[in-house]
């Protein structure tokens, strides 16, 4: 509320009511500057912590295929490698059979 008068009772309540909202907006931008990193990097580790989890269980379900596939009568299959090397998951063959799959695994949530 502006004042407008120069009283002494005015200016008073005046100042002290800035002086106030002052330092509790100073300290609501240090409170939310000193949250916010802490909050930012516990999101993030909690999102890698999520997507190793993933990660994890795509290899176990891979290696689950394979070996799965591999039981089978007259079929050999086994995983191809890491990520980021343009193969699929999972190949599996049946001499027999003349066949061949080919599996790429999907993980969802």
């Amino acid at each position: 509320m502006p004042v407008f008068g120069g009283g002494a009772g005015a200016g008073a309540g005046a100042g002290a009511g800035a002086d106030g909202a002052a330092a509790a907006a100073a300290a609501a931008v240090a409170a939310a500057a000193g949250a916010a990193p802490p909050a930012a990097a516990s999101d993030k580790s909690a999102a890698s912590r999520a997507s190793r989890t993933r990660r994890r269980r795509g290899y176990a379900w891979e290696d689950s295929l394979a070996k799965r596939l591999s039981a089978a009568r007259g079929w050999t299959a086994f995983r191809l490698g890491s990520p980021s090397i343009g193969l699929p998951d999972v190949l599996a063959v049946r001499s027999r059979g003349r066949s061949l799959m080919v599996i790429e695994a999907k993980s969802g949530t």
